[in-house]
């Protein structure tokens, strides 16, 4: 775990720094070793429809203060206290725009089991691209990813690239065109697209994006900076 290097206050704001030194390598043998249990969990429509608090602050927030990933379960546990209260008969009360709203707790275990090979395998993708020499610079900032839909922004050749990271399913062209459409910015962003049936690196019982994702990724780089 690093240790703290840096306080910043900025008008209202504070912001920490430490280093992060976690490998593309380290996250995989992780992986190798964290048992995902989250297939087949049924859905709450109730839970599935709610503008729950995000998943991915709790999970960064993890990893900033243990410089690890936390375990499925332990994301869901730190989710769960950290913005719910606990009621009988298995329910969570959590606030929402002022209103107090009840789930299962079943539905919100179901909602960051889906969640989180997702945030996993993105850290992952973030951790190839820094290690990789072709590039001068990776960011992750959770306000562009919540907010614009933007998984990271590369420093290619001296110009950033905002990226979105995406997976082949099913229903995966429509909810893209949902999230090109909800987050509405002007910016033209890099589609990494991950088909976990036939061009995925399967760790556990996980799926990540593989060397050629980031050579494909170069090639797109280039014919934009021509």
């Amino acid at each position: 775990m690093g240790k703290l290097s840096n306080v910043e206050i900025s008008g209202g704001r504070i912001r920490m720094e430490k280093d992060f030194t976690m490998t593309a390598e380290q996250l995989t043998a992780l992986l190798a070793c964290y048992k995902y249990d989250g297939q087949g969990l049924e859905r709450d429509s109730d839970v599935e429809n709610a503008k729950l608090p995000p998943i991915a602050i709790v999970f960064y927030t993890w990893v900033f203060e243990t410089g690890e990933i936390p375990m499925p379960d332990t994301l869901f546990k730190e989710y769960s206290e950290r913005y719910f209260v606990g009621l009988p008969d298995d329910k969570l009360c959590v606030d929402i725009g002022g209103r107090k709203r009840i789930f299962s707790v079943s539905g919100i275990k179901a909602r960051i089991m889906r969640t989180y090979p997702s945030l996993v395998r993105d850290l992952h993708f973030l951790l190839m691209v820094k290690e990789d020499e072709r590039f001068q610079g990776v960011y992750y900032s959770f306000e562009y990813d919540y907010l614009k839909g933007i998984d990271l922004i590369i420093k290619y050749k001296g110009k950033l690239h905002p990226v979105a990271l995406m997976v082949k399913t099913r229903r995966s062209k429509s909810c893209a065109a949902k999230k090109r459409y909800r987050h509405e910015i002007a910016v033209s962003k890099i589609e990494v697209w991950l088909d976990m049936a036939n061009d995925a690196k399967k760790v556990g019982d996980y799926f990540l994006y593989t060397q050629r994702h980031i050579d494909l990724l170069v090639t797109d780089l280039n014919k934009r900076t021509k």
